[in-house]
């Protein structure tokens, strides 16, 4: 029996613009006034449709929307109607009887960066016109918002004792400070003030968009010192993205859209060996979208040798006083030669080096670090540097067995960034980390999803396949 899907799509944009004047002096029509909201739906049309596009390791995710050029309840264009910084909230879904109620499930929220509106003349001498919104998620506020520092006096700024950030936004971190503490400082003292200050008073969702909630899993200390010697002049996110090992690969950041809101996602990158455990500890409970092989319309995977190593150093500058030469004595480096995957007989020597900023878990706050208290932290400090190593000797030692690539698949609301895939082809079944994931909802075509995924097992399973793999993939057992 064939199933008959009936996908929809729902795009509501919340006013934060709320103009009553082009520039002081000149005021706009009336059809502005007492304008919260609008039903986008309607205005796509025959030939509209929706994009998202979403990545664990980008700043922020986007989204693109092409509407007819129609007139609205208030005798405009939408062109007329949507400002950059207005709200969109997206939701799609394959199959809308999922889901009590009739309310779709969310698939972005996001503020508007353009708005145009494309005109050409087609062969029957007919103007065609279309409205086109792009735009990204909440990511987008720690894109735009820049930590600037302005010499407000002559000589503080300039003094190496002045904790400039901790001065500047009230957050305490003179002294380090545990990595889920200072995020949480960080959105309650800069990013949700930000949010609170766009005005979309009146509107009964506002509660859902007013503030957004951390969500730290990540473990390890903020150093007070690469905060406060960060040069600015940057957005917030580079600085967070520095700070709490997000930039060199260790923990992922993201916003995260729920139901109940917003949420700034900060964990550990779920790295997993090719038994399926987890190779760090903290990666919160992430779910798994269970695909048969009928929701795949292409896969292109692949594997390589690229992200091979076998000679690993990591050193850390804000914890670790003592210099990288100093420390490569004290521990000497030796090319691992008794592991199959990165054996340097087939793949060379190569070496893989890494910066960390985060430091070890409970780390001792002090203004002074004495000859004593310096003898209880290096052992700590060791040990840290250590586990961050072995986490980077285990994330890539099996990197030639696991496959990258693309699926794309039948429309699936329900993958998100940062989930794992898995499809069943008949009595093999292969993971993937689904690292980016678009959708795209195009009246008269097919919703479609495309994954871009990492860590692939299809190899790995197959490799241990007693019988014919390939055989295992055709036919049914």
């Amino acid at each position: 029996m064939t199933t008959t899907h009936n996908p929809q799509v729902s795009v509501k944009l919340i006013k934060v613009v709320n103009r009553s004047a082009i520039a002081p002096g000149i005021a706009v029509a009336g059809r502005y006034k007492n304008l919260l909201e609008i039903d986008l739906t309607p205005y796509l049309g025959d030939m509209g449709g929706v994009r998202t596009v979403k990545g664990v390791r980008e700043p922020a995710g986007g989204f693109s929307m092409t509407f007819a050029d129609q007139a609205t309840d208030r005798s405009e264009s939408l062109y007329g109607l949507i400002e950059p910084m207005d709200l969109v909230e997206i939701r799609m879904a394959r199959n809308p009887s999922d889901y009590p109620g009739g309310r779709l499930p969310i698939v972005m929220r996001g503020f508007v960066s353009r708005v145009s509106r494309p005109e050409q003349v087609a062969h029957d001498g007919r103007v065609h016109r279309s409205v086109v919104v792009q735009g990204q998620d909440f990511g987008k506020l720690w894109q735009i918002f820049q930590i600037v520092y302005l010499p407000d006096t002559t000589l503080d700024e300039y003094v190496l004792t002045a904790f400039k950030f901790a001065e500047k936004y009230h957050i305490d971190i003179t002294k380090p400070l545990p990595v889920a503490q200072f995020i949480g400082q960080v959105v309650a003292a800069i990013l949700n003030p930000l949010v609170l200050q766009l005005q979309w008073s009146g509107n009964a969702l506002a509660p859902e968009y007013s503030r957004i909630r951390p969500d730290v899993s990540t473990i390890g200390t903020v150093s007070d010192s690469t905060v406060n010697n960060w040069p600015g002049n940057q957005p917030i996110y580079n600085l967070l993205a520095l700070a709490c090992d997000v930039q060199n690969g260790f923990n992922e950041m993201f916003m995260d859209d729920r139901e109940d809101g917003v949420a700034l996602v900060l964990r550990p990158t779920p790295w997993k060996r090719p038994d399926g455990t987890y190779i760090q500890t903290g990666v919160p409970d992430i779910p798994t979208v269970k695909l048969d092989a009928a929701d795949v319309v292409s896969l292109a995977a692949s594997r390589s040798d690229e992200c091979v190593a076998n000679l690993f150093w990591v050193y850390n500058p804000p914890f670790a006083l003592l210099t990288q030469d100093t420390i490569r004595l004290n521990r000497r480096l030796a090319p691992l030669t008794d592991y199959f995957n990165n054996d340097p007989k087939f793949y060379g020597l190569r070496m893989m080096e890494q910066v960390t900023y985060l430091g070890p878990p409970n780390w001792p706050a002090s203004d002074t670090n004495s000859q004593e208290r310096q003898a209880q932290l290096d052992p700590l400090m060791d040990a840290w540097l250590m586990q961050t190593a072995e986490v980077m000797q285990a994330a890539s030692q099996d990197a030639v067995v696991f496959e990258q690539g693309h699926l794309r698949l039948k429309g699936n609301e329900k993958i998100k960034a940062g989930n794992f895939v898995g499809v069943a082809r008949n009595s093999m079944v292969a993971e993937y980390y689904a690292a980016r994931v678009e959708h795209e909802f195009a009246f008269g075509q097919p919703f479609m999803t495309t994954v871009h995924f990492e860590r692939g097992t299809g190899f790995i399973q197959r490799a241990q396949w007693t019988a014919g793999p390939y055989w295992a993939e055709l036919t049914p057992t």
